[in-house]
């Protein structure tokens, strides 16, 4: 055969074994992780406040559970999700942070 590896197509027809699907129903874990040292800069947009807001509670959230403090979080806003890829580069060049979040949404 032309293709031979894991993604040639078949003239078999297959299923995925029950433990498979298993994967899905399973929780990832990542054990203790401790960013008490690790700087996070958050990008918000100021569009669809209520659904942005909830994303970055939701990232503070995480970030607090794995120990990132308080005041190692940046978090700035600009107009529109237009505008996060520069601010991301913007503040990736800058050397201020360790991680950039991003947070908006677009509603068609």
């Amino acid at each position: 055969p032309l293709f031979v590896g894991a993604f040639a197509p078949s003239t078999r027809s297959t299923f995925a074994a029950p433990s498979v699907l298993k994967a899905a129903e399973s929780e990832v874990s990542f054990g203790d992780l401790d960013g008490s040292e690790i700087r996070v800069g958050i990008i918000r947009t100021r569009w669809n406040e209520e659904h942005v807001k909830n994303l970055v509670d939701g990232c503070r959230k995480a970030l607090k559970e794995c120990k990132v403090k308080d005041e190692n979080i940046f978090e700035t806003t600009v107009p529109g999700s237009y505008e996060l890829p520069l601010a991301a580069r913007f503040l990736a060049l800058s050397g201020t942070v360790d991680a950039i979040v991003t947070a908006g949404v677009l509603i068609k």
